[in-house]
């Protein structure tokens, strides 16, 4: 599976247009709309990036990787190693504080909150303290000059059964999109879990107290 043959015509065998039997849709828009669809829910291994740097002083934001989707773990690093956890933008707002000349009040930061563009701190760094930032990576998409990815060769079900979803859906065929939807949700799941035993070699049946 790839890009070439997943946007060929219908004749092609493995294309979604084949899959479908019908080539009055776009296959690239299709395809567009299931990654987009897939790295909104999937969050595996294979997304995972790294941010590091220093904050600057004063400054109560750093800005978001351009290509951020979601946070897996912020910590400070070199001498001291301590979390900083994601909170939410009602919780950063309130923890905010301001000296007599508006600024806003400075400390290390222990919280943070993402928006579109950047990660906002309830305080201002006092320090250019370093930190690492993993985080979930949108993945670069599919297309002419990248014809694969880890989802076409690892996890083509999860790709095609979306794919026949999207396509459906252009077809206007519910039944057969709520089908495809299905399954597809049930690849997502089941990657979680596989991705959750690999991570921390653990069975994730076995409850740890």
């Amino acid at each position: 599976m790839d890009y070439t043959n997943l946007v060929a015509s219908k004749t092609t065998d493995g294309s979604i247009q084949n899959w479908v039997n019908n080539d009055s849709f776009s296959a690239t828009t299709v395809l567009s709309e299931a990654e987009d669809w897939i790295f909104r829910r999937l969050r595996v291994r294979e997304m995972l990036s790294i941010a590091t740097g220093n904050m600057v002083v004063g400054q109560d934001y750093i800005a978001v990787p351009s290509n951020f989707v979601a946070s897996r773990s912020f910590y400070y690093s070199g001498t001291e190693k301590v979390e900083i956890k994601h909170s939410t933008l009602d919780a950063i707002e309130a923890a905010r504080s301001y000296d007599a000349s508006g600024n806003v009040s400075q400390g290390k930061p222990t919280t943070f909150y993402v928006d579109s563009t950047n990660a906002y701190f309830p305080i201002a760094p006092n320090a250019t303290f370093p930190y690492r930032w993993r985080y979930y990576a949108q993945p670069t998409a599919l297309g002419p000059s990248n014809t694969t990815n880890f989802l076409t060769n690892q996890s083509p079900r999860l790709l095609r059964c979306i794919c026949l979803a999207m396509a459906n859906e252009f077809l206007k065929q519910d039944s057969d999109k709520l089908y495809w939807l299905r399954l597809a949700e049930g690849e997502i799941e089941t990657l979680h879990v596989a991705d959750d035993e690999v991570r921390w070699d653990l069975d994730v049946s076995v409850v740890v107290t």
